[in-house]
This record gives C-alpha cells, structure tokens and sequence, in this order.
C-alpha cells in the first residue's frame, strides 16, 4: 500500500512542472528507484535466491494476509503446485489499483505495475514472471505465473 502511496505522490508532485509523459516515465523510475532500495538488504537478496525460501514465504504471505479482515487490503489466491512452476498466485484485490481508481490515476497502473517485472532480476536467474492478466488494464485478477525455464 505504501508503495502505492509513493507512487501517487511522486506523480501529483511532478504533473505540475512536467509534461505528462515525463512525469509518468520519471514516477516510475522513483519507483523502481525504492523497489532496489528494498533489495539493498543482503537478508533480503540473499533470500530471494532460494526457491526454496521463496515458496515457504509466499505461501505464509499470502496466508496470512487473507486471514486479515480488511476489505482496502490484499486478497490473494494461491494456485496449485505444478511442476514447472516456482509458485503461482492470483491478486484478487490490490489496495495500490484500489487507491489508482479513487483518484482517477488508473493509467499509472502501467509505470507501477511493471515493477513485479522488474524486481525478477532479484529472483533465481532460472524463473520468469507470467503476467496475462494484470488488474490495473481492466482484468479481473492479476495472474502472477513464475515459470521454472529448463536449460
């Protein structure tokens, strides 16, 4: 939700001295700018390397944030193990969307969003992210698809 927050102010800060395009491509860099700040940590680098930790914690994530009664919050789905994949989720609800619509700025979703892309080169060099579904362009979920590519 912060991150959402951030985002947000960052753009209604710059809108006024920008041009419209600048102002979303220079959101998205502070955004993504903060994401690396986060992996700054070297617990945190260190354990988005493991696949095994990566699962453990995805499914403690999402658990328990779906136990939390907070209808402007999170609300996840995990899916079914399958072979191929590292773990895949659905985002049934996304405070960050949520916070987009209520002030009119829904087309941000496209600079914010990309940053679950982009915090993959943190991730084990061997997983990509799926996304073909992302609530901010109108789907009903986000589909979060981390595919296990073999070499």
């Amino acid at each position: 939700m912060e991150q959402g927050i951030f985002g947000i102010s960052i753009y209604k800060a710059l809108i006024k001295r920008m041009k419209h395009e600048e102002s979303f491509i220079f959101t998205q860099k502070c955004f993504l700018h903060n994401m690396d700040i986060m992996f700054k940590s070297p617990i945190l680098r260190c354990f988005s390397k493991s696949k095994t930790l990566l699962r453990i914690s995805r499914k403690i994530i999402i658990k328990d944030v779906n136990s939390k009664d907070n209808s402007l919050g999170f609300k996840y789905q995990l899916k079914s193990k399958k072979k191929e994949y590292l773990y895949e989720f659905d985002v049934l609800q996304c405070p960050i969307v949520q916070l987009l619509k209520k002030y009119g700025l829904l087309f941000l979703g496209k600079y914010l969003c990309e940053a679950d892309c982009y915090v993959m080169k943190y991730m084990p060099k061997d997983v990509v992210l799926i996304r073909d579904k992302v609530l901010s362009k109108g789907d009903e979920i986000c589909e979060f698809k981390y595919k296990i590519i073999k070499k």
